[in-house]
């Protein structure tokens, strides 16, 4: 029995530490997917978007995280996007950064001189 309750000392912490960095992860792939899906949504809508104003943040950015970009980043009604890096950042953790590609918005997930 103490031998259970020792393995279970050890494990648990480990496993409580696995599964929110899995919630993390699969937060950060939500969130990544509503970015590249912003060029088609302003395409469809006919209307420009601001990568800040388009999401919701009670909904992809509701881990208390927010979004640093080094330029603002637009995407017009065509659906193009000039571009720009995202930080996702939780207080002055960077989570995550992200390069948006031109012309297209889709996510280079770890760009140049970045781990």
């Amino acid at each position: 029995m103490a031998l259970l309750a020792l393995a279970t000392g050890v494990t648990a912490p480990r496993l409580m530490r696995w599964a929110e960095a899995a919630e993390e992860r699969a937060a950060l792939d939500a969130l990544a997917l509503a970015i590249e899906r912003l060029p088609e949504q302003a395409f469809f809508e006919g209307r420009s978007l601001h990568l800040d104003q388009a999401l919701d943040p009670a909904g992809q950015l509701g881990r208390a995280w927010t979004l640093r970009t080094s330029t603002p980043v637009h995407y017009s009604s065509l659906g193009y996007t000039g571009g720009g890096e995202i930080a996702v950042m939780e207080g002055s953790r960077a989570v995550a950064v992200w390069r948006i590609t031109a012309p297209n918005g889709r996510l280079d997930r770890q760009p140049e001189g970045r781990p």
